[in-house]
C-alpha cells in the first residue's frame, strides 16, 4: 500500500531572524504554497500584528478534546502555554510551509507521511537583537533555548542533505525568498 506523501518545508531560525516573514512571501509569490498555521493556547501577542496570521488562538479544552490527533506538540511551562498541529492542518496537494523549531522537526521527521526539507535562516545576533527588540519591546533578548542547528547536523546526520541555510543579513524578504526558491526549486518544481 502506498504512503500519501505531504510536502513540507520547514522555516527554521531563532526568534527574530524572518521565519514568518519568509513563508508569507513564499505564500504570496505562489498558490502552490500552504501555511500550517498552528493551534495555540497562549495569548495574542500584543505588539506583533501579524500573531493572528500565524496561530489559530483556542483554549485548553479543545487541546484536551483533540489530544489524540496531535502530530507535535511544544509546550511551555514556564508561560503556561502550548502549540500544536495535527494531520488536519496540512494539505496534500501543496507544499507545506511549517514555522517550527528544531525539536518540532525532530518529530515530525520520524513520520513516514512527510517529505521534509528545512530552511534555516541565519542572522548576525547583533540584527536579530534589534529586530527582536522592535518587535517585541523588551530589552533582553532571550536566550535561544532551543536546540542548535549544529547538535540536529551532528545527531541526525542522514537528514543534512535536506537542510538549507540561508543567510539573511543584509537582504531584503523578497531576496530572502529568491534564494529559497533557487534553492529548493527541483522539490518546489519551479
Amino acid at each position: 500500500m502506498k504512503i500519501e506523501m505531504y510536502k513540507v518545508i520547514c522555516i527554521i531560525g531563532k526568534s527574530g531572524v524572518g521565519k514568518d516573514t519568509l513563508a508569507k512571501e513564499l505564500m504570496n509569490s505562489s498558490n502552490k504554497f500552504h501555511f500550517i498555521k498552528s493551534y495555540t493556547t497562549r495569548e495574542v501577542r500584543k505588539n506583533d500584528p501579524e500573531d493572528i496570521k500565524t496561530h489559530t488562538f483556542v483554549s485548553e479544552k479543545f487541546r484536551n478534546e483533540t489530544k489524540e490527533e496531535i502530530l507535535v506538540e511544544y509546550i511551555n511551562e514556564q508561560k503556561g502555554y502550548c502549540s500544536w498541529v495535527d494531520k488536519t492542518l496540512f494539505d496534500k496537494d501543496k507544499i507545506n510551509l511549517f514555522v517550527i523549531d528544531i525539536d518540532a522537526f525532530i518529530k515530525l521527521n520520524k513520520r513516514k507521511d512527510m517529505d521534509i526539507r528545512v530552511v534555516y535562516l541565519q542572522l548576525s545576533e547583533i540584527e536579530r537583537e534589534r529586530r527582536y527588540k522592535n518587535r517585541n519591546k523588551e530589552i533582553k533578548v532571550p536566550k535561544d533555548k532551543h536546540l542548535s542547528l549544529e547538535y540536529l547536523m551532528v545527531k541526525q546526520p542522514e537528514i543534512n542533505n535536506k537542510i538549507h541555510i540561508i543567510n539573511t543579513n543584509q537582504k531584503t524578504p523578497s531576496q530572502i525568498k529568491d534564494d529559497v526558491l533557487k534553492e529548493l526549486s527541483s522539490f518546489i518544481n519551479i
